[in-house]
Parts: C-alpha cells; structure tokens; sequence
C-alpha cells in the first residue's frame, strides 16, 4: 500500500509541469533544472538512505523520506517563483529513498527466492499502477489550478505516513 501511495504521490505531478511555465513566467531550461536536481540528489541519498536503513530500521527511514516528499509538495504548493520550485525538487530529492526503503523491506520478508520473485513482481505491478493512475488524476486535479496536485500529493504523503507508522 505504501508504494501505491508513495508512486502516486510522485506522478501525479507531472501533468502539471508544462502549466508551471506560465505560472512561473519560466522556460523549459528552469524546468528540466528542478527535475535534474531531484534526479541528482535522488542518485546520491537513496544508497545513503539505504545503509541509513541497514543500520537504524527501514520504518523510521521510509517515514523520513516519505516525511520530506510531503514537505517538497507543501512548498512547491505554496510557492509563488521557479526558484522555491527548484528548492523543493531538491528537498524532495535529497530523501528519496522511499522505492529503495520499500525494495529493501520486500528482500526482507522473502523467506525464499521465488517468493522474493513474486514480491518484485508485485512492486512492479503496484509502481505501474501508480504510473497509470497519477497522471489522470493530476490532469484533473489541474482544474483547480496548478497547486492542487502538489496540495493533494502531500495529502498523499501524509496518509503514506499514517500507513507506515500503523
């Protein structure tokens, strides 16, 4: 349920991205340079989140890393420039760990390969879903302005948190 929840946090705000030139006044380049950033970070802390979770538990790192995607879309909700964008891309990007945590926690219920097999399979399936369903549901969020995804993906965090730490 977590990496439903997490993967369509994280979609749903692509539908928005081409309306954010315009509310931004921007340009393709400042864009790209928010989702650069995020990729970067994302390189760059999901191992450090990882061996961050081998020592210290996976909940208490998942819920960290899912904690910042809800404050990435709070501030990207309620920012009003392209540069509090291209911050909260970062702050987003510097805790995603969140599909490494979860791959993690599969490997460790695996009493066997094939059933670690079957899990994979399972967190393929549930991630497409999400890839499937965000967009549609960002696209119809964007009729109550660009904010909302970001606004409904950090309610979409928050009960991601609710999940984890039930």
């Amino acid at each position: 349920m977590s990496l439903f929840i997490d993967s369509l946090g994280v979609i749903i705000i692509i539908p928005v991205l081409p309306n954010l030139l315009g509310f931004y006044h921007t340009d393709y380049v400042m864009m790209a340079l928010g989702l650069t950033l995020y990729s970067l970070f994302a390189i760059f802390s999901a191992p450090l989140l990882g061996a961050l979770s081998d020592r210290y538990g996976r909940k208490p790192v998942l819920l960290i890393s899912v904690f910042t995607s809800f404050l990435s879309s709070l501030i990207i909700g309620f920012g009003n420039t392209v540069l509090i964008y291209i911050i909260g891309r970062i702050i987003n990007g510097v805790a995603a760990g969140n599909m490494s945590t979860i791959a993690s926690i599969l490997t460790d219920i695996s009493k066997d390969p094939k059933e670690r097999t079957n899990n994979f399979a399972l967190f393929g399936m549930i991630f497409g879903l999400g890839f499937i369903i965000g967009p549609a549901l960002g696209s119809r969020l964007l009729q109550w302005g660009v904010r909302a995804p970001f606004f409904v993906s950090a309610g979409i965090c928050l009960v991601n948190m609710l999940f984890i730490l039930r």
